[in-house]
């Protein structure tokens, strides 16, 4: 199922790392038990093949995330954080995790994820910003068409995972404080980091 609405699809690569990671989570389990689980709609996200220069429809990722959560034992708010954190856990290697933690800082990440987010998502502005002083980084959503309340959640899981492999400052904690739907007018996160 590529395609979809413009500005309501994410990339391939990040439907791989997602089916990458998920393939950790379900590892044991019978496929085609998860299979059942899931109305056909979805199934696309399981057994589809992903190319990394296609798009794909975004729309029925909440309701997989939902029943994938459940099926696993997980809340869906937690497990669609706990996808976001390993996607980023089973896509980076040895070499990149150690540069990462050399090279990788609060400012970096405020920096280079408004340009990287357009490689995953085809809508949405973001803007983040660190104040060193206070170990805050901020990072503002808005315009995300395809946005939902759980998709919300996994950019901050893969932001925490990738800013917790930062030696100095080390991440304090992390939040979604502002969510579109809450009747937000954008979404934002804040990590916190010290040292």
């Amino acid at each position: 199922m590529s395609a979809g609405k413009r500005g309501h699809r994410i990339n391939g690569k990040l439907l791989i790392g997602m089916r990458k990671a998920l393939k950790e989570d379900i590892a044991g389990r019978d496929l085609d038990e998860l299979l059942a689980i899931l109305p056909p709609e979805t199934q696309w996200l399981v057994t589809e093949r992903f190319l990394t220069t296609q798009w794909y429809d975004a729309t029925s990722t909440d309701e997989f995330t939902r029943l994938v959560g459940e099926w696993l034992g997980y809340d869906a708010e937690e497990f669609a954080l706990r996808l976001g954190r390993s996607v980023v856990r089973g896509n980076t290697g040895l070499i990149v995790n150690s540069m990462l933690s050399v090279f990788a800082s609060p400012q970096r990440i405020a920096k280079y994820l408004p340009p990287y987010w357009h490689k995953l998502y085809d809508s949405g502005a973001v803007v983040g910003d660190y104040d060193a002083p206070s170990g805050l980084l901020s990072i503002r959503i808005t315009d995300w068409k395809s946005h939902s309340a759980l998709a919300c959640l996994n950019p901050l899981g893969s932001i925490a995972e990738f800013a917790r492999r930062i030696k100095t400052p080390e991440l304090r904690s992390y939040e979604r404080t502002r969510c579109v739907a809450d009747g937000d007018a954008m979404c934002e996160y804040e990590l916190r980091f010290g040292t």
